[in-house]
């Protein structure tokens, strides 16, 4: 999963690079055929996505960095190439 989010933030930083706005997203692992989620307590996936909590908004910032956060409970995903989070709480691998 860190790898495919890692991947995801490389093609959004073509996209977003020089716009400063929040687009909508739905993140799908494409390999179990899920949909991530936050239950404001970890992150989960699930096979269908149903409310606002599967929804990611993806924030540009200055220069390439994005941010994403949930729709629904407003935690940022944060990480790096070997260390992925959310609100503290790690995804599971």
């Amino acid at each position: 999963m860190k790898k495919i989010i890692t991947v995801i933030l490389a093609i959004l930083s073509v996209f977003f690079a020089s716009a400063q706005e929040k687009s909508q997203w739905l993140l799908h692992n494409r390999q179990y055929n899920a949909y991530i989620y936050d239950n404001s307590q970890t992150v989960k996936s699930s096979p269908a996505p149903y409310d606002e909590s599967y929804v990611w908004l993806m924030e540009t910032s200055e220069g390439a960095d994005i941010k994403i956060v949930n729709k629904k409970t407003g935690r940022y995903i944060m990480g790096d190439d070997s260390d992925w989070s959310i609100g503290g709480f790690f995804f599971d691998s």
